[in-house]
Parts: structure tokens; C-alpha cells; sequence
């Protein structure tokens, strides 16, 4: 959808069975028509239960989603180039499955993904290269356990699993 601005006409979408998958808009600049979305494939008979927004290079932020609480399985951001923050996201409590930051070259920080309690397997934060701020608590609650995880190539300092394990501590 190379000439897709926006997203009206889907302002009274609540629920997504299965995905949500955003990709590919070369100029969409808000999602604000999502405001309604709680929750992304929860429905357990479902296969690909995921949320994904990737290649969007005129998306700077992801308001619209603000309501969301609830991804049945995968959580991605990938390859956005202008995506500057996930303010969003702030309500997002559950992912079911994993979940991956990766190639948002002006992501600065996911400090306010503050209601995430749980994640359910795989974390992967990489090629951010200006993103600092990345020890938020269930960032942290996921690295204290078995799951594998994968940080690198983000801002100094945030580019390893122990580096961000420190932050935690902090």
C-alpha cells in the first residue's frame, strides 16, 4: 500500500482472531484509527497469533495502539525507520510468545512498556542503534528466567544480555 496515509475506517475494530500484521506502508504516518484494539489473537484455535509492524518508513509512532493489552503469541517491531517511540504500548501486559525489537534506527527507549508481566518464550532487542533505555520490568522479570535472549548492536551500553541484566539492577 504505497499511498495508504492512515488507517480510517477501522476505528471500530476491537479484537483481532488470529494477527494484526502492518508492513510495507511507504506512507503511512499514524495508526490512530486502532484506538479500540485490545487484544490480538487470543483465540486459541487459531494458528499465527502475532502482532507485527515492520517497514513502515514514515511511521513515527505507534499511538492507536493504546488500548492494547493482551498478543496471543509474537510481539514485533521491525524496520521502522522513523519510529522514534513505543509510548504506545504502555497497557500491553501479555505476550504469549516472543518478542522482538529490531532495526527501529530512531527508537531511543521502551522504558514506557512498563505493564508487560509476562512474555512467553524468545526475546530479541537488536540493530537499534540509538535505543538506551531498555531495562523495564518485564524486560528484566524475562532475563531472571530460562528463556533465551538475544541483545545487540543498540545504543553502548545496551548491547548485550548482561549489559541490560545491570541496568536491571539498577
Amino acid at each position: 500500500n504505497p499511498a495508504l496515509p492512515d488507517l480510517t475506517g477501522l476505528e471500530n475494530v476491537a479484537f483481532t482472531g488470529r494477527f494484526l500484521q502492518i508492513s510495507n506502508n511507504n506512507a503511512l504516518t499514524t495508526l490512530n484509527s486502532l484506538t479500540n484494539i485490545t487484544e490480538v489473537g487470543n483465540n486459541a484455535n487459531t494458528n499465527g497469533r502475532f502482532l507485527s509492524i515492520g517497514s513502515n518508513p514514515n511511521l513515527t509512532t505507534l499511538n492507536g495502539l493504546n488500548n492494547l493489552v493482551s498478543i496471543g503469541t509474537d510481539f514485533e517491531i521491525a524496520n521502522n525507520a522513523n519510529l522514534a517511540t513505543l509510548n504506545a504500548f504502555a497497557s500491553l501486559a501479555d505476550i504469549g510468545g516472543e518478542f522482538a525489537i529490531t532495526g527501529n534506527n530512531d527508537l531511543t527507549s521502551i522504558e514506557e512498556m512498563v505493564s508487560i508481566s509476562s512474555i512467553g518464550s524468545g526475546l530479541t532487542i537488536s540493530n537499534n542503534g540509538v535505543l538506551s533505555e531498555c531495562a523495564t520490568p518485564g524486560i528484566c522479570n524475562y532475563l531472571e528466567g530460562p528463556g533465551a535472549a538475544v541483545i545487540s548492536n543498540n545504543d553502548p551500553g545496551r548491547n548485550s544480555v548482561a549489559q541490560v541484566e545491570a541496568a536491571c539492577l539498577l
